[in-house]
């Protein structure tokens, strides 16, 4: 830490930042000199330059962010009268941590030429507050840390975790955006997380119009991934011939080239996350927006389609009937995969959703896509009376679509999925076709009942669950014995069927430097 300085150096807020203020070293906790890295500093000058903006930061883990943004609220807190900073977590139990492991360490470690000066008027684990000596307690600054915001204004908003909070609480993060945001909007507010929940939920909303360039979005996007790093090396370990794979695919994407001890590092980090590590250490924007989210179901089979390229524009096969699966709801939340049996491969050629159709319109609509129809597999809903006392089967054949088949109920959802999950080896998807259903897939998961003291997988019921609802039926179909595998062409062979079921079971789950996207880019 600097021994001396100069009134001149003290106004200015990025010398202050690297000179005057002590963090905790990972894993030990000592306090270490706190000198801004790259990324802190590009979100510093940011801050300073353009304070109205907003920021939004979608990071991997352990780069400092958190530890730099927290300092940054306690430098302005020091040398701002009146300062009223707000830090908005995803736990209480989180926020407390970085108030006291942060906020009120970054304060009492500081310079001590400068801490003197200041009285520290709150030890609490919520909030800090901190005067000059001599002064008025009016003057006093605070920095309030919890998991939603006090109302009212605030110098500078700093949301962490804000992923997971919209990704699992959405109720929460639409409180966030429409109560503590606004109250914000004359200050500084800053966004700075982990991604989760694929493209949907209230962060999404924010930062899609970025990414698309629409002229009325406000804010830009900082993108930081693991390999800006340089730590993130590992000398011990091997890499798999996937990972090699993975890193020549990156490193065309890139244009970057990656050495041997960042592919080791890599590769512990999957051996450790598995599925999770595209979420936790992402290596483009793009596999953070595709991480799966926690309790996901299918995202982890999907993966391994996309690494074994079975999700690929591929041509439909015209001399093959193609079949569509159905979840049945609102005109909105009804779900239409199309697909093909070809040998032992379910090819998923195309997909219909979130659409307000009739079913007059939905059948011109199926029709017009030019497939040779097969069987449509309704679930059992689908001979439930309607209010004109004509079932939904009935209606969809009145608008023209014959060879309707009703699944057989099974006792579980989790018969269904379980099924699913055996046979997605044998699932090709079209890319460009299944594109938003896939996506659906993604996010569709379960959440954890314990109101009985034991801990229940239960599918979550969402937008996510039309699409997986409606995929299921493929497998429930063919089990029932509605459909079968169709002799087709592959690369001008000729396949046999070798179709199996599955019986009723239980369930059984358990180049450096920023990314910056900005309007009008």
């Amino acid at each position: 830490m600097i021994e001396s300085f100069t009134p001149e150096d003290l106004r200015d807020q990025m010398w202050r930042l690297k000179h005057l203020y002590k963090c905790k070293k990972q894993g030990s906790g000592e306090a270490i000199p706190f000198y801004p890295r790259p990324e802190q500093r590009a979100i510093f000058q940011r801050l300073i330059d353009n304070p109205t903006d907003l920021i939004i930061i979608i990071k991997s883990r352990r780069l400092g962010l958190s530890t730099g943004l927290n300092i940054f609220q306690v430098d302005s807190s020091v040398f701002t009268h009146g300062w009223t900073g707000e830090l908005i977590d995803r736990t209480e139990n989180d926020a407390k941590k970085k108030m006291d492991n942060q906020i009120q360490f970054a304060f009492n470690n500081m310079h001590p030429l400068i801490r003197q000066s200041y009285q520290g008027l709150s030890e609490s684990k919520k909030e800090f507050s901190v005067i000059a000596r001599g002064e008025s307690k009016t003057e006093k600054s605070s920095i309030y840390a919890s998991v939603s915001a006090r109302g009212g204004d605030c110098s500078m908003l700093h949301i962490s975790e804000m992923g997971p909070i919209a990704a699992m609480d959405d109720q929460r993060a639409q409180e966030i955006v429409s109560g503590a945001m606004p109250a914000a909007s004359q200050g500084r507010t800053v966004i700075e997380t982990t991604w989760m929940g694929g493209k949907k939920g209230e962060l999404w909303e924010l930062v899609e119009p970025i990414l698309r360039n629409d002229p009325n979005a406000k804010g830009v996007i900082y993108f930081f991934p693991w390999h800006d790093d340089p730590e993130a090396i590992e000398t011990e370990g091997s890499i798999t011939k996937e990972t090699e794979e993975y890193f020549k695919q990156l490193e065309s994407k890139l244009g970057k080239r990656f050495n041997q001890e960042q592919k080791k590092w890599y590769a512990a980090k999957k051996v450790k996350y598995r599925h999770a590590t595209k979420r936790e250490y992402p290596s483009t924007l793009a596999e953070a927006f595709a991480a799966p989210i926690k309790g996901a179901i299918y995202a982890p089979y999907l993966d391994e389609a996309e690494a074994e390229q079975r999700i690929t524009n591929f041509p439909v096969d015209r001399s093959a009937l193609v079949h569509t699966a159905w979840d049945l709801g609102t005109p909105f939340n009804t779900v239409t995969w199309f697909f093909q049996m070809i040998g032992q491969e379910i090819r998923i050629v195309d997909c219909m959703l979130e659409k307000n159709l009739t079913p007059v319109d939905r059948v011109a609509a199926i029709n017009a896509k030019g497939y040779p129809l097969g069987v449509h597999l309704f679930p059992h809903d689908g001979k439930r009376d309607t209010d004109t006392g004509e079932s939904i089967a009935d209606k969809f054949t009145q608008a023209g679509l014959s060879n309707i088949r009703i699944v057989p109920r099974t006792k579980s959802v989790w018969v269904g999925i379980n099924a699913t999950e055996e046979a997605f080896p044998r699932f090709l998807f079209h890319r460009a076709n299944t594109e938003k259903g896939r996506e659906r897939l993604v996010n569709y998961r379960v959440d954890n009942e314990s109101s009985t003291g034991k801990a229940i997988e239960t599918p979550v019921h969402d937008r996510n669950s039309h699409a997986a609802d409606a995929l299921r039926m493929i497998k429930e179909g063919e089990t029932a014995g509605l459909i079968r595998a169709t002799v087709g062409n592959r690369g001008g062979r000729r396949l046999k069927a070798n179709i199996t079921t599955i019986k009723d079971s239980a369930p059984r789950r358990s180049g450096r430097g920023p990314t910056v996207i900005r309007p009008g880019a």
